[in-house]
């Protein structure tokens, strides 16, 4: 929250935020709460994770399949302890689709018009 803090007293606060969690996006969110920055209006907000707290927050993130993930860890672990798995094969690459949560944290921002010289 104090990084937060710091960020969003400054004369170039940003528009939006991406935290690399959730947790740090809801200590953004009170942080901006605690200083009247109104979210989203002032400021777009996102987090990632997608953990219970940010359905309560509404607050919107990047939501990671941690079901689907922990049993597919199962099924590995099931699959190494009962041999069926080499453990000197190399690491198998998962890749694993997110999804979009959107909530009350975000909008949309106007285009950046360049300014023409005269």
């Amino acid at each position: 929250r104090k990084a937060a803090l710091q960020l969003l007293t400054r004369e170039d606060r940003p528009a939006a935020i991406f935290a690399a969690s959730d947790v740090q996006a809801i200590g953004v969110l009170e942080a901006a709460r605690s200083l009247n920055i109104s979210v989203p209006g002032d400021l777009s907000l996102i987090g990632f994770d997608g953990i219970e707290l940010s359905e309560i927050m509404e607050l919107s993130t990047v939501q990671q399949p941690m079901k689907y993930m922990g049993e597919l860890g199962v099924q590995k672990l099931i699959a190494q302890i009962e041999g069926s798995v080499d453990g000197g094969s190399p690491p198998e690459l998962i890749r694993l689709q997110p999804s979009l949560m959107v909530r009350s944290t975000i909008t949309t921002v106007a285009p950046l018009i360049k300014a023409t010289h005269t």
